[in-house]
């Protein structure tokens, strides 16, 4: 369990991160380092400094940028992470040796890491992924507004 992991590696939706965060700080070893997969890095570096002023355990916030618009084990790839970016987000107060587990652990699975304070990945992220998504519904939405039958036309996926 997370009692004996030197490692921990956080994959939950982002609204559940914190909440999962506090449940792994409690459990885990001294000397753990713990990262999550999160698309936003803002709220849970926050949670994760507040965490340590209790109890001094090593956290970087990790986003891998790789996937597609297909959930579930039936569409796993072994390569999923080969050749893709993963951004890792430590502060000021992040712990050097949580960066360089973090980093090697990336680059172990064979992608491309680099570094972004949690602000500006968020602000990227917002720019180049979220905003887009925004503008994709919002358009969808208008089209079905004049015409109804549009959505039938949409393509799917």
């Amino acid at each position: 369990g997370v009692r004996q992991a030197d490692f921990v590696l956080l994959s939950a939706p982002v609204l559940a991160i914190e909440g999962l965060l506090e449940r792994v700080w409690r459990a885990a070893a001294d000397g753990v380092v713990i990262t999550d997969v999160g698309s936003t890095k803002g709220n849970v570096v926050r949670a994760a400094e507040r965490l340590a002023a209790r109890r001094p355990l090593a956290f970087v916030g990790s986003h891998p940028l790789a996937g597609s618009e297909q959930s579930g084990y039936r569409v796993a790839r072994v390569d999923l992470f080969r050749g893709a970016t993963v951004v890792v987000t430590p502060t000021d107060r992040t712990e050097l040796r949580a960066v360089k587990a973090a980093t090697e652990f990336w680059e172990a699975l064979g992608a491309r890491v680099s570094t972004l304070d949690p602000e500006t990945h968020d602000r990227s992220v917002a720019a180049i992924s979220h905003l887009p998504h925004l503008i994709a519904c919002a358009l969808v939405d208008g089209a079905a507004r004049v015409d109804p039958a549009a959505l039938e036309l949409a393509a799917r996926g």
